[in-house]
């Protein structure tokens, strides 16, 4: 069984899938505007429903263009947590640029909840920077285009950690991203799979009430035959 954990698109093809807006609510950096407030935040929270699996996808980002100060980010970013942290759910971090950014803020607010940082690119100082939170780490099309030398980071990640994702793109599938890991780490596909489901589960541990074969069915539903 494939998971894709982090993608924007809906497949045709027969795997698991966390649909970023379907399965997950919150605020994503490039769509803040200067003038939000708190109480046009609380107006998106009355959306939430017990079929949303996690918060995001949130975060911050010091490298596009035109985008909102780093300051406001971070404000929107805190809400977030809190609001995580209020509905049991993890968080879907999207962090460009800024990584020191968002462990200043995590250590400000002590967070214990669980993150996922989607389309990690970051090196083993930041992997020891974050293992003092509940942090999971997805790769995706990005990896696979890093050199051989740079690609080995998954090495280091632990595989209770690990997930892997599409995210925006086409071009690249989920299958590939499982091939090129295993090859990586020298798993066999079945293992790695395994590996992942497991991840899956635990990942989502702290919904109430909510089992594997609950998360399963929730991501099977956006699959078209």
């Amino acid at each position: 069984m494939l998971i894709d954990i982090h993608s924007h698109h809906l497949s045709r093809e027969d795997h698991l899938q966390f649909i970023v807006g379907v399965h997950s609510l919150g605020v994503h950096p490039w769509q803040l505007q200067s003038d939000m407030t708190k109480s046009e935040f609380d107006k998106l929270k009355k959306l939430f429903s017990p079929k949303i699996l996690a918060i995001g996808e949130c975060g911050l980002d010091r490298r596009r263009q035109g985008i909102i100060d780093i300051l406001l980010q971070e404000k929107v970013l805190k809400w977030q947590m809190d609001w995580a942290q209020e509905v049991k759910r993890p968080l879907i971090i999207h962090c460009v640029h800024a990584h020191s950014d968002l462990l200043k803020v995590l250590k400000e607010r002590s967070y214990r909840g669980k993150i996922l940082l989607h389309d990690f690119s970051g090196n083993s100082e930041l992997l020891k920077s974050y293992a003092h939170y509940d942090a999971y780490y997805s790769f995706g099309a990005n990896w696979l285009k890093l050199t051989p030398n740079k690609k080995n980071i998954i090495k280091q990640v632990e595989t209770s950690r690990l997930f892997l994702e599409t995210d925006d793109q086409l071009k690249i599938s989920i299958k590939e991203l499982y091939q090129e890991t295993a090859f990586v780490l020298g798993l066999e596909l079945k293992r790695l799979e395994e590996m992942i489901l497991q991840n899956l589960g635990n990942f989502f541990s702290d919904l109430d009430n909510v089992s594997t074969s609950d998360i399963i069915n929730n991501l099977r539903v956006s699959f078209i035959s």
